[in-house]
């Protein structure tokens, strides 16, 4: 989303007397080694099982077919969550206003999340290239799959103007 759109969405969630200071978003599909090196393994993983299907079709053992099966279903779940890991963040927008923060995720789930000036001036700075990750207070934990596919509402991923943010924030 541009800045202008994320500005009119925000200005229905900020409180009465309430400034907008800073609006943002993530780099879109940020790429991060961390999750881009276990898709290209479980990708070859794939390739490998489909090589396994087909041996085993080619064979005619219906029963090494349900493991193949049962193996390369398995394999890519755990594609198809690193993948979800890998886009989620890219569909946040962020905002910092006079007394918190704001983040939005629009598309999908459409959900919001509030920082307060506390939890702001707690955080850890990660460098990715270029781009930079804030973390607030105690980053979010997945304790279910649904939890793991959706990004933390605690973070502000891959922003390029984060001496901006760090200043915003240190005047609070």
């Amino acid at each position: 989303m541009d800045t202008t759109s994320i500005r009119s969405v925000l200005s229905s969630e900020l409180q009465s007397g309430e400034k907008l200071l800073w609006v943002g978003s993530p780099a879109r599909f940020p790429i991060y080694f961390s999750t881009l090196f276990p898709l290209l393994w479980v990708g070859g993983f794939i390739v490998f099982g489909l090589f396994g299907l087909l041996k085993t079709i080619s064979s005619g053992s219906t029963f090494g077919m349900i493991f193949v099966l049962i193996w390369l279903s398995v394999v890519a779940t755990f594609f198809y969550i690193h993948l979800r890991r890998l886009t989620a963040p890219s569909k946040q927008d962020y905002a910092l206003t006079d007394r918190r923060g704001i983040i939005l995720e629009l598309q999908g789930n459409k959900r919001s999340g509030h920082l307060s000036r506390e939890q702001l001036k707690s955080y850890e700075r990660r460098q990715y290239g270029g781009r930079t990750t804030l973390i607030f207070g105690k980053p979010g934990s997945a304790t279910t799959m649904a939890a793991y596919l959706q990004p933390p509402l605690d973070t502000f991923h891959m922003i390029d103007d984060y001496p901006e943010v760090e200043q915003l924030i240190q005047s609070f």
